[in-house]
């Protein structure tokens, strides 16, 4: 490869990687995803190795320029294994990252001092990035995320594992390896694409995960308008029929109140006393509902006392009987040895209406 074409290459190349660089640090700052923030410092090491190797093949008499590109090349190896590791949650390997850069360090120095087989050393320097990169492989195929960018990364990476690998033994063929070398660093390019496509990929799920809690949040919030509205009504219903009640309680008051006086008016033997009797019977049974349309609305109180249930029944057989439809027989049984309970007069007279009321309407 001529000079020129070595320049013009470079210059693409590198042009490339200042994009996607400069793409990662966009998208970090707007997403804030922290495989992105690694990422961009991943593309930044490749590109200073990049200019290290390229400037050693324009001038191989710059040798320190290979260390620099070496270091380089570790590092992106480093931080594409952190970068992976917050991209898929997964724990960073510490542990991993040491062994591997002691064993880097240990072999830069040997192949610096001793350097009897430099092809020998070259595939020891990779054994660290390798490494790295293969575990970060690992981190994507071991995944829940089944996306397409997951897939294409993990293929990418083999392949640019499977170049790391090959090119120590095909340095002595100038042209494949300047090709090769070329493509590798294609595919560092190609990788930090699919790091801007599952940055997106993982934007867009969490954006439909927010719109399925809002979807979640304004139903839940429609249910609750609906029962606030419901309870408006029945408070304002409570307000009515307590109104309505102690208005209705005045008038059978003053029912009462006349039937009694007609009864004084009346001899004990006439015939009419029964009717008033009856009269005032009913009376007092809608005082006791009204009561309970009091209670019901708040307004009135419930009075624990000691009731005896036969009594109950027999003041209520009256009313129980008006209700009971004429092809249906009532019979009234009730042992006069019940034990007294304590509780609301009013109330259990309207539970046992309610029980009737239901038989009643039984096929």
């Amino acid at each position: 490869m001529s000079p020129e074409d070595l320049l013009y290459t470079v210059s693409i190349i590198l042009f490339l990687d200042l994009i996607i660089l400069v793409s990662l640090s966009y998208y970090f700052k707007k997403l804030s995803f922290q495989f992105l923030r690694f990422g961009t410092m991943a593309m930044a090491a490749e590109a200073v190795a990049q200019v290290a190797f390229f400037s050693w093949a324009a001038n191989q008499a710059l040798t320190p320029l290979i260390l620099v590109g070496s270091v380089a090349k570790f590092a992106y190896a480093i931080l594409i294994i952190v970068s992976l590791a917050h991209m898929m949650g997964r724990a960073i390997p510490f542990k991993l990252m040491t062994a591997c850069t002691l064993f880097f360090l240990v072999n830069a120095i040997y192949s610096r001092t001793v350097g009897d087989d430099i092809t020998l050393h070259w595939v020891l320097g990779e054994v660290g990035p390798v490494a790295l990169i293969c575990t970060g492989i690992y981190y994507l195929i071991s995944s829940k995320d089944s996306s397409l960018p997951i897939y294409l990364l993990s293929g990418v990476l083999a392949l640019h594992v499977i170049l790391k690998l090959a090119m120590p033994y095909i340095a002595s063929d100038v042209g494949l390896f300047s090709l090769s070398y070329l493509f590798s660093c294609l595919l560092v390019i190609v990788i930090g694409v699919l790091q801007l496509m599952i940055s997106s990929d993982q934007m867009m799920n969490s954006l439909q995960d927010k719109n399925t809690m809002l979807a979640n949040f304004r139903q839940e919030n429609k249910r609750l308008e609906l029962q606030f509205t419901q309870a408006q009504k029945l408070e304002s219903l409570g307000v009515k029929a307590g109104g309505i009640a102690h208005d209705f309680n005045n008038m059978l008051t003053s029912i009462l109140g006349y039937a009694s006086l007609a009864m004084k008016k009346l001899p004990a033997s006439s015939d009419v006393r029964k009717d008033l009797y009856m009269v005032m019977s009913g009376a007092r049974q809608a005082v006791d509902l009204t009561s309970q349309m009091l209670i019901y609305a708040g307004k009135g109180a419930i009075e624990f006392e000691s009731v005896d249930i036969a009594k109950v029944v027999d003041n209520m057989s009256s009313l129980i009987n008006s209700i009971v439809p004429r092809k249906i027989r009532l019979v009234q049984k009730v042992t006069r040895d019940l034990p007294r309970l304590k509780g609301d007069q009013v109330q259990l007279g309207q539970v046992l209406m309610n029980l009737v009321g239901q038989c009643c309407r039984c096929p």
